[in-house]
């Protein structure tokens, strides 16, 4: 011990107080450059005063000191670095951040490529193919949607069977499945060899970018349309979807999916297969969704297919699969959005060997919306083998229908760290709400603000129909005996901004203005006293006057009665009119009689030989009626018939042979001419105030250049037109911009006995029917020992400004064609006379009257009734978010819509499998409520009135724009849920505090008409709406104090 000791203290360099003593006197939270530097001065001025102490600049040893503590601070920043990347919440590496991820099980989203389909509308072929008419089809184009030839839509199907695969023509489909309520049918091209995709060129967010049309198929487990595996040796596929509304509908007709990016592969050669074999990819962006690996021969047909899984270490009743799937691989993300193609070790899956293929797909890293400008119509060149063997080439014409807005950019670091340990937490499983809102919140980009919400119930029996009181997923019938029926004289009205110029404010406020219900129920019911003056003024009527109403009293001159094919038969809907001596009739703006109205879209009372009345629309005339001439003793004379012996005119609904007109009411025209569109403009442009008067008989639009209104909230006129206060559209100059107001004249439902809140203007397509479908009320009234339907009305919402009772009718119109079924409906329920010409209309029905509501369920949702768990899932999607703050600064004019139901399943339809199999998920669109400004409905429309604080120096442009600034902040979406109540007092407390010492006073005022100061205090959105404010400098006003004048509602 003694050697120990004296070898210590001779020959050690320090002992352990000297150590001590300086690590006292060292400074260990310096890490930078400058506290590290001033550390080491401090310490060499107190431990070596005599030693050191030129400390000029220049001096080597402050050199030596600069040097050490640049590394110092180097070395401080590597450590500190690679502390943080050892945890996920403050990494900042990619590389470590998807590492932690995956270490939590969780695998990083790539970016997801815009997904959807193009209509063909055209197809042509070299091929001789025959048609109907005996001709051959070869190098025509035949159109699908719009042919005046009757056999346009047989020649489309023959030439199309001409390149279908010889089992699988038109009618027998390879697959036939129900999507969203359609059904849809998939067939295969019999295409030659290598025809895997088609590329083309298209705008993402106006950049040209390469987009595939692909072979689609359905995918059995997904339930949705997916795209078949690259296979040069394989058919393309396309698919067939039939909605019930006709072929120019965009859900009905043949179609190819199309894709955004570029499909590539790359080939690796394995000779020595190894455990957990990894291939890279080192392309940049490679898309979340489009990764297939095979094995594939010398000429590079497919040998094997391997299957796709989460993770490839793991058995396989983990990743789901048959029992003996050993051929598996997943997916690791790299840098850019690069992959590795990881296979199993021998104890979970075989081992890859020889050609292996992977397939790929690169597409834009980024979430945007394609429109059908930015991919316009596309012709698809596809060689196929025909019925004799020889290869034609068929040419097809395509076009995007719908908006797609599915794309999405990768999970960025801040949503990986976020999302990681949330989905861990879940377990990839959902079972709970919170469960639901993290695996469907990280499945992809598409989503902004997620909610679910759990509806537990205790369960049906699976031999009882299901019935959901509130009426949200099934049809109620509800009934009661105290309805009131009531017309409104509404005025809507809508702002322009001084900074638009006239074409824009036509296509905003002007071009759709008139598709409006409550226009329709306008047009049909106040301009009938026209419609008769004009059946007495044709000489229809007799113009007999009595009691002030002019009777309805046909001629026997102008008698005109209905012809078809059969005596008998009510469903035929083509024919013709002869008048009172039996004379075919033409009809049309060629003749000056009463038949002059009988145009496409003109609406005819019919009586039938029984005496019952019944409507029918006007669809179309050929020959003005006439139809072909005849041959042989009847050449030269009209027959009403076509060439395929169909009548000439052709109805909507089937009428009896020997029905005569009652009465006409000429089509009403909802959009506007070239010509009227540019006198409009023009108007507009000369800054002045006019309106516009629609003119039945000719179905023109015209301008009144100096309207003589006294008030736009005056009654209305008792005759529509010519009067001079007939006014439809009135356009109001205020010296910096126009307030254009739009006549409508709503009905409306009042009950005690029943109260529905979820009154959606919506339709449903009927399973059956495949026609649309809304809320429906039918009056009832009794003839004897029968009930009776007095007449029947759409519902489509309730008036926010009365009670919660208090429902909006309009005109039903059955098959969705524009035109209403029963235009007289209103008249007949409240027991106006036939002679009656509107002035007393405007009450309500004398006595209570006996109802039927028939409630449209708001969901179309299939709910099995032996569930008891129903997940409501509502979703705000990014590109809906985009296109909505576009809207409101004007960059688009035209308000977007939120993704339907359908849409946001299938953007989930990955993970849905991840559910516990006794839920039913519901997913409902979140759309916006914008608030306060131009966009919002009047009743939300308020400005803001602000006082500066005293002594302030900051300006009023300045302080206008922080204050718009404050507001935009408060309603940003993270601070708010679906649903969720705005109080002014909370929105005043937080733009004071930041605009703290410079405002004084922060108050708000009502815009909407009849508002009064305090209506916008509170306001509680839908529980499928989130409020944004729309607001801008020009909604501020800036005041010296408050007075009852400026902060009176409407100021």
């Amino acid at each position: 011990m003694a050697q120990k000791s004296r070898q210590n203290k001779l020959f050690a360099a320090e002992d352990f107080t000297v150590i001590y003593e300086s690590y006292i006197n060292a400074n260990f939270q310096a890490f930078d450059f400058d506290t590290i530097r001033t550390a080491m001065v401090d310490y060499v001025r107190n431990n070596y005063p005599e030693n050191y102490n030129d400390w000029v600049e220049s001096a080597e040893f402050v050199s030596l000191l600069d040097v050490v503590a640049q590394f110092g601070h180097n070395l401080a920043y590597r450590v500190d670095m690679n502390a943080r990347n050892n945890f996920l919440s403050t990494s900042q590496r990619q590389e470590s951040v998807h590492k932690l991820a995956e270490f939590l099980g969780y695998q990083p989203r790539r970016n997801v490529p815009a997904y959807g389909e193009m209509k063909v509308i055209s197809i042509k072929t070299n091929e001789s193919v025959i048609g109907s008419d005996g001709t051959s089809l070869g190098g025509r184009d035949i159109n699908y949607e719009i042919s005046n030839n009757v056999n346009n839509l047989d020649d489309f199907i023959t030439v199309l069977n001409s390149v279908l695969q010889n089992s699988n023509h038109y009618g027998s489909p390879k697959k036939s499945v129900v999507i969203n309520n359609i059904k849809t049918e998939f067939y295969d091209i019999n295409n030659t060899p290598n025809q895997i995709k088609f590329d083309t060129l298209g705008a993402v967010s106006g950049t040209s970018s390469s987009f595939n049309i692909i072979s689609s198929d359905y995918d059995n487990d997904l339930k949705t349309f997916t795209e078949k595996s690259p296979n040069p040796e394989g058919s393309f596929g396309m698919y067939f979807k039939d909605d019930g509304k006709g072929i120019n509908s965009v859900n009905t007709g043949f179609f190819f999916g199309v894709k955004q990016g570029t499909l590539q592969y790359q080939d690796f050669n394995i000779t020595d297969p190894v455990d957990s074999t990894s291939l890279d990819v080192d392309a940049n962006n490679v898309n979340n969704t489009d990764i297939w690996v095979q094995n594939v021969n010398t000429t590079g047909n497919i040998i094997k297919e391997w299957t796709k899984v989460k993770d490839v270490n793991s058995n396989v009743i983990y990743n789901n699969l048959a029992t003996g799937q050993r051929d598996i691989f997943s997916i690791k993300t790299r840098k850019d959005n690069q992959i590795s193609v990881l296979f199993p070790d021998s104890t979970f899956g075989n081992l890859p060997k020889d050609a292996i293929r992977v397939w790929y797909r690169t597409s834009a890293n980024s979430t945007y919306i394609l429109r059908p400008d930015d991919l316009p119509t596309k012709k698809v060149q596809i060689n196929y083998t025909g019925i004799d063997g020889n290869v034609y080439t068929a040419v097809f014409v395509i076009q995007i229908k719908q908006s797609i807005s599915n794309a999405s950019s990768n999970e960025s670091l801040d949503e990986i760290r976020e999302n990681a340990p949330r989905n861990y937490a879940s377990q990839d499983r959902m079972i709970t709400a919170q469960d639901y809102n993290t695996m469907l919140g990280n499945s992809n980009g598409s989503v902004l603000k997620i909610k679910s919400i759990n509806r537990t119930f205790s369960g049906h029996s699976r031999y009882s129909k299901f019935i959901d009181p509130t009426g949200t997923y099934t049809n109620l019938y509800l009934t009661g005996k105290d309805a009131e029926l009531e017309w409104k004289e509404n005025v809507l009205e809508s702002s322009t901004s001084s900074t638009e110029n006239a074409k824009q404010i036509f296509e905003k406020y002007v071009k759709n203005i008139l598709k409006n219900d409550e226009f329709v129920n306008l047009y049909y019911t106040r301009y009938r006293k026209h419609f008769v003056n004009l059946a007495v003024t044709a000489g229809h009527f007799d113009g007999t006057v009595a009691l002030g109403n002019t009777t309805e009293t046909v001629q026997a001159a102008s008698t005109y009665t209905w012809n078809t094919n059969s005596s008998t038969a009510s469903n035929i809907l083509n024919g013709y009119f002869t008048d009172a001596s039996n004379v075919i009739k033409r009809v049309g703006s060629t003749v000056v009689d009463y038949t002059q109205y009988i145009t496409p879209g003109a609406l005819i009372k019919f009586r039938k030989p029984d005496g019952t009345l019944q409507w029918a629309k006007v669809v179309s005339t050929v020959g003005h009626g006439l139809g072909i001439e005849g041959t042989g003793s009847n050449a030269g004379q009209p027959t009403g018939k076509k060439a395929d012996g169909t009548g000439a005119v052709v109805l909507d609904a089937g009428i009896i042979t020997g029905s005569t007109i009652e009465i006409i009411y000429p089509a009403l025209s909802k959009t506007f001419s070239e010509r009227e569109k540019e006198l409009i403009i023009s108007m507009i442009d000369s800054k002045r105030q006019f309106s516009l008067k629609y003119k039945p008989a000719t179905k023109e639009w015209q301008v009144d250049f100096q309207p003589a209104i006294e008030s736009v909230s005056g009654d209305y006129p008792t005759d529509f037109y010519p009067a001079n206060d007939s006014w439809i559209v009135f356009f109001d100059w205020t010296s910096i911009s126009y307030n254009i107001y739009l006549r409508t004249l709503g009905f409306e439902f009042k009950s005690a006995t029943v109260s529905l809140g979820n009154i959606r203007n919506e339709l449903e397509i009927g399973n059956y029917t495949k026609k649309a479908k809304r809320d429906v009320i039918t009056m009832l009234g009794a003839t004897g020992a029968n009930i009776t339907n007095t007449g029947t009305f759409f519902v489509y919402g309730y008036n926010v400004s009365g009670s919660d009772n208090n429902y909006k009718l309009t005109l039903v119109d059955s098959n969705a064609d524009s035109r209403p079924d029963n235009p007289d409906v209103f008249r007949e329920v409240v027991g106006i006379t036939a002679g009656d010409t509107n002035s007393s209309l405007k009450a309500t029905a004398s006595v209570p009257v006996n109802f039927q509501w028939e409630h449209i369920a708001t969901d179309n949702q299939v709910v099995d009734p032996s569930f008891t768990n129903i997940i409501d899932v509502f979703a705000l999607s990014k590109s809906y978010d985009t296109e909505y703050k576009n809207y409101l600064n004007d960059s688009i004019l035209t308000e977007p819509t939120p993704p339907t139901s359908f849409q946001l399943g299938s953007q989930f339809s990955s993970i849905t499998s991840k559910k516990a199999i006794s839920d039913t998920v519901v997913y409902k669109p979140v759309k916006y409520k914008p608030m306060f400004g131009t966009h919002a409905e009047s009743h939300l429309k308020a400005r803001f009135r602000i006082i500066k604080l005293f002594g302030s120096n900051i300006t009023d442009s300045d302080l206008k724009s922080k204050t718009v600034s404050a507001i935009k902040s408060f309603f940003d979406t993270g601070n708010w849920e679906f649903g969720e109540t705005f109080y002014f007092t909370e929105l005043a407390a937080y733009v004071h505090k930041e605009l703290a010492g410079v405002l004084s006073s922060f108050v708000i005022v009502p815009q909407g008409a009849g508002s009064v100061f305090g209506d916008m205090f509170e306001y509680t959105p839908n529980t499928d709406e989130l409020i944004i404010p729309d607001v801008d400098i020009d909604d501020i006003d800036i005041i010296t104090n408050i007075t009852d004048a400026n902060i009176k509602a409407g100021s």
